[in-house]
């Protein structure tokens, strides 16, 4: 395994990086005040590159969508040249509007467009789901809800093609009973022609539709 010396940072080029499990939505819940939140996975070179996501300048002229532009930057240091998936994320504090839909852009290429949902609960237990068919091959299911406490792990896992179950695990130490918001995804080797499935939590079973969804 060869290894990459880099003595500064220094902006790297996005083009041709595959991205997957794009997510956005307006956080809604209370407290006050409301964010918003778009995040996804980009594949680098070496685990010395993180990646940004930066609102464009200027923006469109529809307000309800945001423009983001994809950034990755090699960090100075000594890298094994492996390749990588990282996380790239965005938060906001929403002021006056909320988005309907993202744009991802590398280098003026539009790789992602991105519908919003809105998460918007006040009860402990309960859950949004989403769940996408990404070009027509990964199926990639997203939950955010609340747990009681911090500490929880949450994982989403596969019983069957059509069947999945939401697993909530609490914490094995003393935490500070403060409710918190959870967001988990993950990917299964499903999805081409699949209409809609089934998932199983705390609180019973819930049959998500599955939409389809194009990443270049």
């Amino acid at each position: 395994m060869s290894n990459i010396s880099v003595e500064k940072g220094t902006v790297v080029s996005c083009k041709g990086r595959d991205t997957r499990d794009w997510y956005a939505w307006n956080d809604r819940m209370p407290p006050k005040p409301d964010y918003f939140h778009v995040v996804g996975e980009v594949q680098v070179p070496n685990p010395g590159v993180f990646a940004m996501l930066c609102p464009k300048v200027p923006q469109g002229t529809n307000p309800k969508i945001l423009l983001m532009d994809l950034i990755l930057v090699q960090q100075p240091g000594i890298w094994p040249q492996v390749i990588t998936w990282v996380i790239a994320k965005y938060e906001k504090v929403i002021v006056n509007s909320y988005y309907d839909r993202v744009e991802i852009f590398c280098e003026g290429t539009q790789i992602a467009d991105i519908p919003v949902e809105d998460v918007e609960m006040s009860i402990i237990g309960q859950v949004i789901y989403n769940a996408y068919s990404f070009n027509n091959s990964d199926l990639v299911v997203f939950a955010v809800g609340l747990n009681p406490t911090p500490g929880y792990t949450n994982e989403l896992c596969k019983k069957s093609k059509q069947d999945y179950k939401l697993v909530s695990t609490p914490p094995s130490e003393q935490v500070p009973q403060v409710i918190t918001m959870f967001h988990t995804s993950a990917k299964f080797d499903e999805g081409g022609n699949m209409r809609s499935i089934n998932i199983q939590d705390a609180t019973g079973e819930h049959q998500v539709h599955v939409r389809p969804l194009t990443v270049d």
